[in-house]
């Protein structure tokens, strides 16, 4: 395999990636939406665009933050299995969300990662230019 193939499969796997950062935070904004339509939902009369928008942009960051935080904790614990009854994977789940959420909502931790996808999409692509002007001057 040859140096841009490289860079290339490299570029791929960010992009995906942080389509699926994203892909959850629109799930979030899609979540909230479905919250504030509810009639239940307590103050509908007191809706402003401050609180609509500090609202939606909470959901996408909560979105963002669960699959960042999900995958931090996935890369550490993937090699551990558990033997346990049903109500103790429930719990297991329960507890493995709540830290998914704490992990990547603080420190940043998901802005930080969602960042160093675009670094690392941006690097490969010129790596890549690089590696084709190489390869057709023949040196």
């Amino acid at each position: 395999m040859d140096q841009y193939t490289h860079y290339y499969i490299e570029k791929q796997r960010y992009i995906k990636d942080t389509k699926e950062i994203f892909y959850a935070g629109f799930i979030g904004i899609g979540l909230a939406y479905f919250l504030l339509t509810r009639e239940t939902f307590p103050v509908k009369y007191e809706y402003t665009w401050k609180f609509l928008i500090t609202f939606y942009l909470l959901a996408f960051y909560t979105g963002i933050s669960f699959i960042s935080g999900w995958r931090l904790l996935n890369r550490m614990t993937s090699n551990i299995f558990l033997a346990l009854p049903i109500v103790g994977w429930l719990i297991f789940f329960f507890l493995k969300i709540a830290g998914a959420l704490f992990i990547g909502g603080s420190c940043f931790y998901s802005l930080i990662r969602l960042g160093n996808n675009f670094y690392n999409i941006y690097d490969r692509q010129s790596l890549m230019d690089k590696e084709l002007k190489r390869q057709a001057t023949g040196e």
